[in-house]
């Protein structure tokens, strides 16, 4: 009977008696007290049969969830067990039976201690003790590697889950175990790889260094040699075939830079330098190892500098520089005529950080996207078809991507078939005012001064007219030598003539000597004006072609703004401000001179190298004595007192790095100059 049938039975029994009381003569208190003391019976009957009914119910839930719970523990992926207090194992589920080799009734007639590794135990239990103290979910032994036994004896590494179940009889725990043997075999596997291409790296540095070494230490002395040849006495077939050799041999060098660099960024080996460095230097240096080639060419190479570019930098102005020209060269390299600009721009200027955007834009082929989307790729090149017209290694791009990333910035390109190309890239740069305040014209008092600009070139004769504005002169401008002649002529007429006009040379037309020559022969320049002539061509032949003209200067592009305002204060009758601002401007000779007399120390094994250093040293008027190795150097610095040693690196018997620790260790040394030289990476 169910729990309604109880209530409805227990109602009516109440219903009987309260009709039977109502019946009863007199309602007599005997029967009432019958009739009360059976409906109590009934009552306290029919509280048992629920109490009884639910309990059963009670039962059967759980049952009924503990036999879902074993379905899905006997279903999981893990060996699963259930552990009593005492370890004993309450249950196990098929795959606890694979992994430890016994059956499930075996299992469930252990210990869980049994499947421990025997060294562990004796300090199981009292492990497991704690646990049920501290019962929560976590992991086992999280910090630890665990170890599980099987049937056989064989112990394999595992990862348990514990879980506290709560039961009437007593406190249980659910222990998932995980076999992880495959994992730790992958686990080390990787470990061997990772060990591996660890060793790998080391010897791609060992073998950089090394061939850096072999192949430099030759070519150094290729170059050095055909540098010492061309300043004797040559016929012209003979001097011919040396130039071409050192160019050759230069092209080379540049080749295999480019190789190491790009190797030592691979290996993370290439780290940047911080120091304070100009960035007109920089630019200086970037027009003397690309302008020549674009001369060559007859390209202009020009600079766009905005004046709100710091003038003093902290950075690495060599991997800069080194950018620069990577992509100027490339500039020259694929641009047959026209013009080559490097703008440098600040796109944002914070109290000690400058974000540089800086630009190359040329005139030349251009490309397409498809070639383009390779630009940046290793050993990938634009043109790679056997009949390719244009050289290099193609890691000229990916090694300035490398190096912008390196500098906190990034670098792109903007490009059309036969349109030129533009590459442009940012770069994060320490920067800090500079001691003494930028030289202009008010400040030198020449800030009257006019200045007439005559270029063809609108974007160099932009530049120019820039330049000269933001030093403080007055500035005109002409396209052409006919509107020259017609410009200085009408400021003579208004008694205001030119001071000075920067004249270019190739210019069609009139060019930049005949308007020179016209202006004198109609009467047009005084003693006071000066003519300064400014070329992308060959200086030499501009001099000769102006030979007899009053032609105060020769400036070859790029003209920045110190190089100009030298030249113009030097014309009239003025120092120059950057020798006066750069007292190092002790040119060769001056720093010849100084060293003149020196004794020193040459520390070198290769005999062609040692003969190099010595015909260079000698020719500036310094003593040098020759060793092969580090040892032979200490054995030497007993004996004679040096102004300072030239220390190679590499050598047989005793390197560099040891002879100088050596060295270092007597304090009658601690002040000697060592100058390391090497040819590693």
């Amino acid at each position: 009977m169910g729990e309604r049938g109880l209530v409805a039975l227990t109602a009516l029994a109440t219903g009987l008696v309260f009709i039977g009381w109502i019946l009863a003569p007199g309602g007599d208190a005997e029967l009432w007290k019958v009739l009360t003391n059976r409906l109590y019976a009934v009552f306290t009957l029919w509280l048992a049969a629920i109490i009884l009914l639910r309990n059963k119910r009670a039962r059967e839930s759980i049952h009924q969830s503990q036999k879902r719970l074993l379905a899905f523990m006997e279903a999981a992926p893990e060996a699963t067990l259930i552990v009593g207090q005492d370890g004993g194992i309450v249950f196990a589920n098929q795959q606890a039976e694979s992994m430890f080799g016994y059956s499930k009734s075996g299992l469930m007639q252990m210990n869980v201690d049994a499947l421990v590794p025997d060294e562990i135990r004796e300090r199981h239990s009292g492990l497991r003790a704690s646990y049920i103290n501290d019962a929560r979910v976590r992991p086992m032994g999280s910090d630890l590697e665990l170890q599980a036994k099987k049937s056989q004896g064989e112990t394999f590494p595992v990862e348990i889950s514990l879980s506290p179940v709560e039961s009437v009889e007593e406190s249980l725990v659910i222990v998932s175990v995980r076999d992880i043997t495959e994992r730790k075999k992958m686990q080390d596997a990787l470990a061997d790889a990772r060990d591996v291409a660890q060793e790998a790296t080391r010897a791609k540095s060992d073998f950089l260094a090394n061939m850096s070494h072999e192949i430099r230490t030759p070519m150094n002395a290729i170059i050095g040699m055909s540098d010492l040849a061309l300043k004797t006495d040559l016929t012209v077939k003979q001097h011919n075939y040396i130039d071409k050799v050192n160019r050759s041999a230069v092209s080379l060098l540049g080749i295999i830079n480019d190789i190491l660099d790009f190797s030592k960024i691979e290996a993370g080996k290439l780290d940047l330098e911080v120091t304070t460095f100009e960035l007109d230097e920089v630019l200086d240096n970037l027009a003397s190892l690309v302008g020549l080639k674009a001369e060559e060419k007859g390209v202009e190479l020009l600079l766009d500098i905005d004046t709100a570019v710091p003038r003093h930098l902290v950075g690495d102005p060599l991997r800069l520089g080194q950018v620069l020209v990577n992509l100027c060269n490339n500039a020259v390299k694929f641009t047959e005529s026209g013009e080559i600009v490097v703008s440098v721009k600040a796109q944002e200027l914070l109290a000690d950080a400058v974000t540089l955007d800086v630009s190359v834009r040329d005139t030349g082929i251009g490309m397409t996207e498809q070639q383009q989307s390779k630009l940046f790729k290793a050993f990938s090149q634009a043109d790679a078809s056997i009949t390719r017209q244009y050289g290099g290694t193609g890691l000229g791009l990916t090694i300035c991507e490398r190096l912008v990333g390196m500098m906190n910035g990034e670098i792109s390109v903007h490009s059309e078939p036969g349109k030129g190309s533009t590459f442009s890239f940012t770069v994060r740069l320490g920067w800090v005012k500079s001691p003494e305040a930028a030289p202009n014209a008010a400040a030198l008092d020449v800030e009257n001064l006019r200045v007439l600009v005559v270029d063809d070139n609108p974007t160099a004769r932009t530049i120019s007219e820039d330049i000269a504005s933001s030093l403080g002169f007055r500035v005109d401008v002409a396209a052409g030598g006919e509107q020259a002649v017609a410009m200085v002529e009408a400021s003579v007429d208004k008694a205001e003539p030119y001071d000075v006009v920067l004249m270019d040379w190739k210019m069609p037309g009139m060019d930049g000597v005949a308007t020179t020559r016209t202006l004198l022969d109609r009467g047009l320049l005084s003693d006071t004006q000066a003519v300064m002539m400014v070329t992308a061509y060959g200086r030499d032949e501009a001099t000769a072609a102006g030979e007899g003209l009053p032609i105060k200067s020769f400036l070859t592009k790029p003209v920045n703004a110190s190089t100009l305002l030298d030249a113009i204060l030097m014309a009239h009758g003025r120092e120059g401000i950057s020798r006066r601002r750069r007292r190092r401007d002790l040119d060769t000779v001056e720093s010849t001179r100084q060293l003149a007399g020196s004794y020193v120390l040459l520390v070198e094994d290769n005999e062609i190298n040692q003969e190099l250093a010595l015909e260079l040293l000698s020719d500036a008027g310094i003593r040098v004595d020759v060793v092969d190795h580090g040892q032979q150097a200490l054995d030497k610095l007993v004996v004679e007192q040096y102004d300072g040693v030239l220390m190679d690196i590499q050598m047989p018997v005793m390197d560099g790095y040891t002879a100088t620790r050596e060295i270092r260790k007597q304090d009658r040394f601690k002040d000697l100059p060592v100058i390391a030289m090497t040819a590693n990476a």
